[in-house]
C-alpha cells in the first residue's frame, strides 16, 4: 500500500522529524477519505485525488482502484 513509500518521500523533503510528524498527523485522514471514495467507485475504475497541504507547500496525490471482491490498490506520492 501507499504508506511506506509516502513516508520516505516526506522524510526526504521535510527531514526525518517533520516528515514523520506530517505522516502521522495528516496521511491517515487522507487515506481514510480516499478509501471512502474507492468504496463508492465502480469496481476496477481507477480514481485519483490531490490533497493540498494547508501551508501551501505541496500536497499528496492519491490514485487507486477497487476490485469486485473489495481489494483496494492505492498509490500515494508527494506533489
Amino acid at each position: 500500500m501507499a504508506g511506506n513509500q509516502l513516508l520516505e518521500q516526506l522524510k526526504k523533503r521535510y527531514g526525518n522529524q517533520r516528515g514523520t510528524k506530517i505522516y502521522l498527523m495528516i496521511v491517515p485522514g487522507i487515506l481514510a477519505d480516499f478509501k471512502k471514495m474507492l468504496k463508492d467507485a465502480e469496481p476496477d475504475q481507477e480514481i485519483s485525488e490531490t490533497y493540498h497541504f494547508e501551508d501551501g507547500d505541496g500536497g499528496v496525490e492519491v490514485k487507486g482502484s477497487r476490485s469486485a471482491s473489495g481489494e483496494m490498490k492505492i498509490e500515494a506520492n508527494l506533489k
